[in-house]
């Protein structure tokens, strides 16, 4: 009886001492864990906002060159436009006059995307079906049976201002997608005499390094 009653005390004072202890571990561990997740989600909302300001500075280059691109002049006139104007309004254009504008288009767009590190390749689309295009190493092939692809309906058919979308290459002889920007181009009274597209590659994505979403470790 006396071994039964010591038992049952010895027991009472540890469960006196022990159930403080496991209720201030619980509390450290809970207070511990809503530390971490509040530091986390802080982090990857940062690392977040910095993903998305990157991406939007890169998109702000190539939309920033495909302005200059319209814009352009050469012998004091706007190259690209120049180009559509007289595509869309000549039906008589002679070789020798396409060689010309082919002349000029180079050397315009190869001064402009020559350093640029996001843009591959600018295509001229005109409204005579015609297609003018410069690359910096390899074709992309945009212009095959450009006027059925899904970028170039929607264009026309939505009347869009801008563009940007990925594409996938008719071409077995380009891998993978790249990302498409379109504008279109006018004349001096706002009629529609063509399209601009540039190929831009995944560097766009790339710039967002993995490491800017990684979760922090203790």
């Amino acid at each position: 009886m006396k071994k039964s009653l010591k038992t049952k005390f010895t027991l009472g004072l540890l469960c006196v001492s022990i159930i403080p202890v496991l209720i201030l571990f619980y509390l450290h561990i809970k207070s511990f864990y809503k530390f971490y997740d509040e530091r986390t989600s802080i982090i990857a909302s940062g690392e977040m906002e910095k993903a998305v300001y990157q991406i939007d500075s890169a998109f702000q280059e190539v939309d920033e060159l495909v302005a200059s691109l319209i814009h352009s002049r050469y012998d004091n006139k706007y190259c690209i436009q120049s180009i559509a104007d007289m595509e869309y309004n000549d039906t008589d254009i002679t070789a020798m006059q396409r060689l010309t504008n082919y002349r000029e288009y180079i050397y315009i767009c190869s001064n402009l995307i020559c350093n640029n590190k996001y843009v591959e390749g600018v295509y001229l689309f005109t409204e005579s079906g015609y297609t003018y295009s410069y690359t910096k190493t390899k074709e992309f092939y945009l212009e095959q049976n450009f006027q059925d692809s899904g970028w170039y309906r929607k264009m026309r058919d939505e009347n869009l201002y801008q563009l940007v979308t990925f594409w996938d290459s008719p071409s077995r002889r380009v891998n993978g997608k790249n990302i498409l920007e379109v504008r279109p181009v006018a004349d001096e009274k706002g009629q529609r005499t063509g399209y601009i597209a540039v190929v831009c590659n995944n560097n766009i994505m790339e710039a967002v390094s993995y490491t800017h979403l990684t979760l922090p470790t203790t």
